[in-house]
């Protein structure tokens, strides 16, 4: 993307230099801007780590060290939270007593040339409930582009994931 930009000025610049209209001026002048709007409204950049793992149905345990993110995907045969979604309710439950951030996002963006996106940093999402098996409970979009994730804000240890 940086090279591209770097070609497109570089020879704005040198066309810039010469006195006399020339048909690659007449481009650079005219459609040169409407290319990178387009590119910009259509060109979609991974902004997501990769993913450590995809999680079957069932109760999943991982291992987490202090600061540590885990990014995952779910392989499930149960209904979503809402029947035209990929909405899951995922419990996660803190075996080691270590403080957790669990969060979801959408990975693929858009608009990198006028509001550029960093990669995701994990965490942000809110529990929606506990349960009575000690599951704090949240509401996770894995869309095709999504992924899950899990932070370890303070402690090192097991943390058990359910997937519905």
């Amino acid at each position: 993307m940086k090279t591209l930009l770097c070609i497109l000025v570089s020879l704005t610049i040198l066309v810039g230099c010469n006195n006399h209209e020339s048909k690659l001026d007449d481009f650079l002048k005219h459609k040169l801007f409407g290319f990178l709007f387009v590119y910009d409204i259509y060109g979609f950049v991974n902004d997501c780590p990769p993913k450590n793992g995809t999680l079957n149905q069932g109760i999943n345990t991982i291992h987490l060290n202090e600061g540590e993110a885990y990014w995952f995907d779910i392989n499930t045969t149960s209904e979503p939270y809402l029947s035209d979604s990929k909405d899951y309710y995922i419990g996660f439950n803190a075996l080691s007593g270590q403080s957790l951030d669990i969060g979801s996002s959408g990975c693929y963006r858009n608009r990198q040339l006028s509001h550029p996106t960093y990669p995701q940093k994990p965490g942000g999402l809110n529990p929606s409930t506990k349960y009575k098996d000690g599951f704090w409970m949240y509401l996770i979009t894995f869309n095709g582009n999504g992924l899950g994730n899990v932070l370890s804000k303070s402690g090192s240890g097991s943390i058990q994931i359910k997937v519905p």
